[in-house]
């Protein structure tokens, strides 16, 4: 769908453009405390926890705490 969408240079411009804005957006939440640094990377890696967690070799309800907000990591993880 992407690929099909972003086949023209108006479809490619608007694609970047709705990108960018929502990076800013995840940005700002992160700057707010509202969005852990971890989700915020996972997210503009295009991963979800599930594929994640596979990476890492854990569980994804373990990547679910580990990017709530306020949710210390222990230093072992």
């Amino acid at each position: 769908m992407v690929e099909e969408f972003t086949s023209t240079p108006e479809g490619k411009r608007a694609w970047e453009r709705a990108w960018k804005e929502q990076h800013e957006e995840w940005e700002e939440l992160v700057k707010q405390g509202k969005m852990s640094r971890i989700k915020y990377y996972r997210l503009i890696n295009g991963m979800d926890q599930k594929t994640l967690a596979r990476a890492l070799g854990t569980a994804q309800p373990n990547i679910s705490r580990i990017e709530r907000v306020g949710y210390n990591v222990p230093t072992r993880t």
